[in-house]
């Protein structure tokens, strides 16, 4: 063997074995997570570390009859993916013709406009949580769809409208020319043309906010006082009281909360690595 090849086996260990440990650290969580939901509640708080003795499938089934609360864990099952879709359509909807309008038609202000949603994103969002709370208060929109999902929309409409935006900002103008020339109008040519190329970047935009979404505490805590109307992240804390923890529903809850993320990562992990790059390169 050459010493050019000695060479290149080097690297590759040099790649490689740095890989492996860190997916082996990254993945150690979610072995924990699914070997413990599988546990009794003794088991888990004695051994959290071996392998159960016997697979207790029961946890699930006592979620889903409500075992750590009156509230059956398919409630809050229920209300978070009501909540997450009707959010994502509302953004995907207004964020994509706002960026569209900044991306294509300039007008006064407009460079304003934009630095207002990047320091929208700068803000700290726990800032924002008294004031949201008085707004939602003042118009009875607590423990509400409504309410949560317009808060929703509100908090991922900067980040969606600066990646669509630079998204437009690289598509060619031949196509919506051509379209305008033919009579399409201005509506026209954003619905029949833009939005079917512009596909991509909408998925991109959408898996990033779902995620976003789904796992969001602060305001679904806050907002959502009502049992029958919080979300699965909210329902966790069902499963903790001030003498008692109920350790084997906990973790199987929290399997079930992850695991509609994962699934949507393995799925969609080129268009949620492309979201995060959107308009890096122009």
């Amino acid at each position: 063997m050459s010493l050019a090849h000695f060479k290149t086996i080097g690297v590759r260990i040099a790649i490689y074995v740095p890989l492996i440990a860190w997916a082996a650290l990254v993945l150690m969580p979610l072995l924990f997570l699914y070997n413990n939901s599988l546990k009794t509640s003794e088991q888990v708080f004695l051994s959290p570390w071996s392998l159960p003795t016997e697979l207790q499938w029961t946890n699930f089934a006592q979620l889903f009859d409500g075992g750590g609360d009156a509230t059956s864990f398919a409630t809050y099952l229920e209300n978070s993916f009501i909540v997450t879709i009707a959010s994502l359509v509302a953004v995907g909807v207004i964020a994509s013709m706002a960026a569209y309008a900044l991306a294509r038609f300039p007008f006064p202000g407009a460079r304003f406009v934009q630095v207002l949603f990047i320091l929208a994103l700068a803000m700290p969002i726990t800032a924002l949580l008294i004031p949201i709370y008085s707004l939602m208060n003042g118009l009875q929109l607590l423990s509400s769809y409504v309410g949560i999902v317009a808060v929703y929309t509100g908090l991922w409409m900067p980040f969606s409208i600066l990646l669509l935006r630079a998204y437009y900002d690289s598509m060619p103008r031949e196509l919506e020319d051509a379209a305008r020339v033919d009579g399409c109008s201005d509506i026209g040519v954003f619905i029949r043309i833009v939005l079917p190329i512009s596909k991509g970047g909408l998925a991109s935009v959408t898996i990033v906010n779902a995620v976003g979404i789904w796992s969001e505490l602060l305001f679904a805590f806050i907002l959502l006082s009502d049992p029958n109307m919080q979300t699965i992240n909210v329902g966790l804390l069902a499963f903790k009281t001030q003498y008692q923890v109920q350790w084997n529903l906990l973790f199987a809850a929290m399997a079930l909360s992850v695991t509609p993320l994962l699934l949507l990562y393995a799925l969609f992990q080129r268009q949620i690595t492309k979201g995060m790059t959107l308009g890096a390169f122009r």
